[in-house]
C-alpha cells in the first residue's frame, strides 16, 4: 500500500510545477516583430518595370514567438492597395509606371505589430538610344531606366514629375505627423488643441482669441495642412499645444516639428521649449522643464523655407536648461514652443510628432568604426 503522505507531497509538487508553468505561459508578450525591408538608398529603394510581378519577400522578418500574418499597404496612381498574407511572400503586378511608398506590418499572436517602409519606382526600360530634340515642352511623369543606352537632350526643355515625396509617418521612418494636421488632434494619448503663445498673453480676451490658430491647406510642408498663427496684437512668440488629459511622453525618444515664417529677420528662431506639468506658475507640484537644446536655431532659414527641429525627450540629460519640481515627462499638460520674437506676421508649424525609434550609434562606439561609412 502506498504511503498517503507521500502521495500528498507528490501532488503538491505537481501542482507547484503547473502553477509555475501557467505563470510563465501567461506572461504578456510585448516585443514587436522586427520587419526587414529593402535597403534604404538614395532615390527609389526598389526599381522594377511596367508589367513586373513584384515579390514582397519578408523572409528576414522575425519575432520572439513567431509572426502570424503580414500586411502590405501602398497607394499607386490613386488606387489604395492592401495585401494580407500568412506567409512571408506577397505578390503584386504593377501594370503602370509610377512611384509609391510601401508600408509593411508584421503581427504576432499577441497582437504586437512591427512596421517599416520602403519605396518602389516602376520605371520605363529604355533599350535603345533616346534623343529628345527641339521640344520646348517635353513632359515626363515617370522614371527612365537606361539599359546600356544613352539619353541625349538637344535644344529641349524636359519637365520631370516630382516623384514619390516624403515617406510614411511611422516610427523609425520619416517625420511623424501626429499633431500638425488638425487644430484639435485626436491621436490616442496625445489628443488636445493648439493655441498661440503671445507675450504676456495679450491674445486672450475672455474665451476669444485675437490671432487664433487656423488650419492652412496652402502653406504646408506635407500632408493636407499646417497650423498657422498671426501676430495681430502684441508680439507672437510661438505655439502652445494643450493636451486634453496630461500626456505621458516617457515612451518617446524625440519630438520633431518644422517651422516657417514670413518674417524676414535673424531673430526668427527658437528661444526655448517648455514642458508644463500644469499650466500654472504657482503650482506646488511642479510646473515646467525648459529645454534649451534648440536655442537660437533657425533665424533667416525659417523665413526662407521650412526649418526642422528634433528635440530629444531625455530632457534631463540632453539640452535641458532647468526644471522646477517636474521630475520627468510622464504627465505633460502643455508644450510651449517659444520663438524669440515675431512681430505681427505669420508663422506656421507642420509635421509635429513623436519618435519611438532608438537613436543610431554606429560610429561613436569605436575609434575605428567598421560600418559601411
Amino acid at each position: 500500500m502506498r504511503n498517503p503522505s507521500l502521495i500528498s507531497v507528490s501532488l503538491l509538487i505537481c501542482l507547484g510545477i503547473l502553477v509555475v508553468a501557467a505563470l510563465v505561459v501567461s506572461g504578456e508578450d510585448t516585443e514587436q516583430p522586427k520587419v526587414v525591408v529593402p535597403e534604404d538608398i538614395p532615390g527609389a529603394d526598389v526599381i522594377i518595370f511596367k508589367g513586373d510581378t513584384y515579390d514582397f519577400d519578408l523572409t528576414e522578418c522575425s519575432d520572439d514567438v513567431g509572426i502570424v500574418s503580414f500586411l502590405v499597404e501602398f497607394e499607386f496612381n490613386g488606387v489604395s492597395v492592401s495585401l494580407t498574407s500568412t506567409t512571408s511572400h506577397v505578390y503584386y503586378t504593377f501594370n503602370d509606371y509610377g512611384q509609391t511608398w510601401v508600408t509593411v506590418s508584421a503581427f504576432d499572436a499577441a497582437g504586437n505589430v512591427g512596421m517599416d517602409f520602403f519605396s518602389i519606382d516602376v520605371a520605363e526600360r529604355i533599350t535603345s538610344d533616346l534623343v529628345i530634340s527641339n521640344d520646348p515642352n517635353y513632359q515626363l511623369d515617370h522614371s527612365l531606366y537606361l539599359d546600356g543606352t544613352d539619353l541625349m537632350i538637344d535644344n529641349s526643355i524636359v519637365e520631370i514629375g516630382e516623384g514619390v515625396g516624403l515617406g510614411p509617418a511611422i516610427a523609425g521612418g520619416g517625420p511623424p505627423e501626429m499633431l500638425g494636421e488638425s487644430l484639435t488632434p485626436s491621436e490616442e494619448g496625445l489628443a488636445g488643441h493648439w493655441e498661440p503663445y503671445y507675450w504676456y498673453n495679450y491674445w486672450r480676451t475672455g474665451n476669444t482669441y485675437a490671432g487664433k490658430p487656423v488650419l492652412d491647406t496652402t502653406t504646408k510642408l506635407s500632408g493636407d495642412a499646417s497650423i498657422r498663427i498671426t501676430g495681430i496684437t502684441g508680439y507672437a512668440y510661438g505655439f502652445e499645444y494643450h493636451f486634453d488629459a496630461n500626456a505621458d511622453l516617457t515612451g518617446y525618444n524625440a519630438m520633431t516639428f518644422f517651422l516657417h515664417s514670413n518674417y524676414n529677420n535673424q531673430y526668427n528662431y527658437i528661444n526655448y521649449i517648455y514642458f508644463y506639468g500644469s499650466h500654472n506658475y504657482n503650482s506646488v507640484d511642479g510646473y515646467a522643464r525648459m529645454y534649451g537644446g534648440a536655442y537660437q536655431q533657425g533665424g533667416y532659414s525659417v523665413y526662407r523655407g521650412w526649418y526642422g527641429y528634433t528635440i530629444p525627450l531625455d530632457t534631463q540629460n540632453t539640452g535641458y536648461y532647468y526644471w522646477y519640481n517636474m521630475v520627468d515627462l510622464s504627465s505633460v499638460a502643455c508644450i510651449r514652443i517659444m520663438t524669440y520674437q515675431h512681430r505681427m506676421l505669420d508663422q506656421w508649424i507642420d509635421n509635429v510628432g513623436f519618435y519611438e525609434a532608438d537613436w543610431g550609434d554606429e560610429i561613436t562606439e569605436s575609434t575605428n568604426p567598421a560600418g559601411d561609412y
